[in-house]
């Protein structure tokens, strides 16, 4: 008897031990007000998608050149703004209108870089988030070295 919960409780630990626990996925998608952060179908908040990230420290600091190409992209769409008014006034009154054509241009230039780059390390975070889940530790019965046992993997 004593034999029989021996053999039922070690075949109970190494499937326990083999078994891998796998992570949500994250995902997003832009909605009307925003973008919409998914952790498989659940809609999760971005103060939980931060802590979620922190978790990956690679992917934690894509996040925050994201974040950071975001706030310039904005910074630059208002000097952008701000050269398309002037160029707007300039013409409205028959002045030259050469220098506000230009920084109009080269800030429309700079905020669709800034918000291209931005984009991009959003979506590198949310793939290398994903790709670290794929990475987990096992414990299995497998070939090794010298024959046959327990293969930790990871």
């Amino acid at each position: 008897m004593a034999m029989q919960i021996k053999y039922i409780l070690s075949c109970t630990l190494v499937i326990f031990l083999s078994l891998r626990v796998s992570a949500q996925e994250i995902s997003t998608f832009n909605g009307l007000w925003g973008a919409e952060f998914y952790q498989d179908n659940q809609e999760i908040s971005k103060s939980e998608l931060e802590s979620l990230l922190k978790t990956n420290p690679e992917a934690y600091s894509m996040w925050n050149k994201h974040k950071r190409y975001t706030g310039f992209g904005i910074i630059s769409a208002g000097v952008q703004i701000g050269f398309g008014a002037w160029y707007i006034m300039r013409r409205k009154d028959d002045e030259s209108i050469a220098v506000p054509f230009i920084g109009f241009a080269a800030a429309t230039a700079t905020t669709i870089v800034f918000i291209i780059s931005a984009d991009s390390h959003k979506k590198n975070a949310f793939l290398n988030y994903n790709q670290g889940l794929d990475e987990g530790v096992s414990l299995k019965l497998g070939p090794t070295y010298n024959g046959y046992g327990f293969v930790y993997s990871f």
